[in-house]
């Protein structure tokens, strides 16, 4: 009986040992399923986010599209009156009628003034040219910002789910794994409550056969 009882004490060690090990690993594999649930809370987060800055820039664009044809609509304006402006005056800008414009002033400093108008006119016509140019191209490349970053974001966005569904399966997998290392646990358990119970028999049972071997010693030791 004592060699079965050292054999349960031992039997019993192992189990607490294996006990405390499982327990450290459960603790470590909750923390580990703890942090998978706070990535898949922050993937969430970033998910609604993303969405909402699509929408966002969405918006935007409408409204940059709308202010676009606002502005295509005025500078056509401005191109159909440069164009008339450019018909009209090709009669005035004609050597001939420079020259009569300029001959008809009645004093050299209206002459001059005259003579400065036209040079000043042709600038104005050709700074039109060049305003009406830089407008369209400003609008071209806010045009094409806008639609760059509406595709970065829809391709961000679109690359979410894929990264949704890895977390959410090793979550899984850390899920099974925890209740595998529970049940383990439990079931140490178990057999460690049975084998401390079958310790305290034995150990109840050595003691009660020493003291019967001490009272056969006593009687005998009476009688004789």
């Amino acid at each position: 009986m004592k060699k079965d009882r050292a054999q349960l004490e031992q039997q019993i060690k192992e189990s607490k040992q294996l006990l405390s090990s499982t327990g450290r690993d459960i603790k470590s594999q909750l923390a580990q399923l703890s942090v998978l649930s706070e990535q898949i809370r922050q993937q969430t987060e970033l998910v609604s986010q993303l969405a909402g800055e699509l929408k966002a820039t969405e918006e935007e664009i409408q409204k940059a599209d709308q202010r676009l044809r606002e502005l295509e609509a005025e500078l056509q304006k401005r191109k159909e009156r440069y164009a008339k402006a450019l018909s009209e005056s090709t009669y005035r800008n004609s050597f001939e009628n420079r020259l009569l414009f300029l001959l008809s002033s009645d004093t050299f400093r209206q002459m001059y003034r005259r003579l400065r108008y036209l040079g000043e006119y042709a600038n104005f016509q050709t700074e039109q040219g060049r305003e009406i140019q830089a407008k369209q191209t400003e609008l071209e490349t806010k045009r094409a910002e806008l639609e760059q970053l509406k595709t970065s974001q829809t391709e961000l966005l679109d690359k979410q789910p894929d990264e949704q569904q890895v977390l959410a399966a090793k979550q899984v997998e850390q899920k099974t794994l925890v209740g595998r290392l529970q049940k383990q646990q439990a079931t140490i358990r178990t057999e460690l409550s049975r084998q401390q119970s079958e310790y305290y028999r034995l150990d109840r049972r050595i003691e009660q056969l020493i003291n019967e071997q001490i009272k056969a010693s006593q009687a005998k030791k009476e009688k004789g």
